[in-house]
């Protein structure tokens, strides 16, 4: 499985910077961007598989730079791992695979939290219609 997320490119030096439709800024590796995708401004998905989002803390609406925020709405325990579905504040819905390691943070339904995206596991295509 995979979360795509609309938004558009820029370029941005040595790489690209990904805008979603919020203004959601993140940045993006040049080698991440598949070369049908390589214009500036033309509707694109960026691609995260749910293994490669952390979730951190949102407290009081504050969220890490470049993080969607959003609310935690459904939770899968399968023993290896936590599946969380994320609504975030656009509206779009993510899954989030959470390895469960000891000591790790257990979210419930109703958590505000912010979704974290390394610029090393994203990928961007053109967006499909």
């Amino acid at each position: 499985q995979v979360n795509f997320i609309r938004g558009r490119l820029e370029s941005a030096g040595d790489g690209w910077m990904f805008i979603d439709d919020l203004g959601l800024v993140i940045p993006v590796p040049d080698q991440a961007v598949h070369v049908a995708a390589r214009r500036a401004g033309i509707p694109v998905e960026l691609a995260v598989r749910p293994e490669a989002i952390a979730i951190s803390p949102c407290a009081d609406g504050a969220a890490p730079l470049a993080s969607p925020r959003g609310v935690v709405t459904r939770v899968v325990y399968t023993g290896a791992s936590t599946t969380y579905q994320i609504l975030l504040d656009g509206g779009q819905t993510l899954q989030v695979v959470d390895l469960d390691r000891p000591g790790s943070r257990r979210w419930s339904e109703g958590d505000a939290v912010a979704v974290v995206l390394a610029p090393e596991t994203l990928y961007v295509v053109p967006a499909t219609e």
